[in-house]
């Protein structure tokens, strides 16, 4: 009996992980239906106060976060995009650092040098062939990952 409690404790506690970590997604995936930019990004707020981000959670947040860059490029909000851009490049430095992901982070990278392309068009001469490098590392590291081919 004392083993089924403590079983069943344990199951709702780790479904309650799973549960949290879904409900970013599915929070996400309704915010970009609705072009609810500002649930977008409080969810991503709220995931980047997070303590103890695991490397798949940052990949994750990356991922928001390229997404609402590029809606604040499009929009103008330079200012906003920045923060953003800055936040964005602070998670590819810790996913580079602990190896995590490469072909993804690469191709990230790419992504983030286009924004600062976007944001500063003076820099492409510079920052145009640091991308281009970083998509074709994606492409080379992982030949399956079609997020490397897009950046290129």
């Amino acid at each position: 009996m004392e083993r089924a409690k403590y079983f069943c404790l344990i199951t709702l506690f780790a479904y309650s992980f799973i549960n949290v970590e879904a409900s970013h997604k599915a929070d996400i995936y309704k915010a970009y239906l609705s072009s609810d930019m500002t649930s977008w990004k409080n969810i991503m707020d709220r995931m980047d106060r997070q303590k103890n981000k695991s490397n798949a959670f940052i990949l994750e947040l990356l991922n928001y976060q390229y997404g609402y860059v590029a809606w604040c490029i499009a929009g103008k909000k330079d200012e906003e995009a920045e923060e953003y851009l800055k936040k964005g490049e602070k998670n590819i430095g810790i996913l580079e650092k602990n190896g995590y992901e490469m072909s993804w982070v690469e191709a990230y990278k790419s992504a983030f040098y286009g924004y600062r392309i976007g944001l500063a068009v003076y820099q492409a001469p510079f920052l145009g062939p640091k991308s281009v490098d970083c998509a074709r590392q994606a492409m080379k590291l992982d030949a399956r990952n079609p997020f490397g081919y897009i950046q290129y």
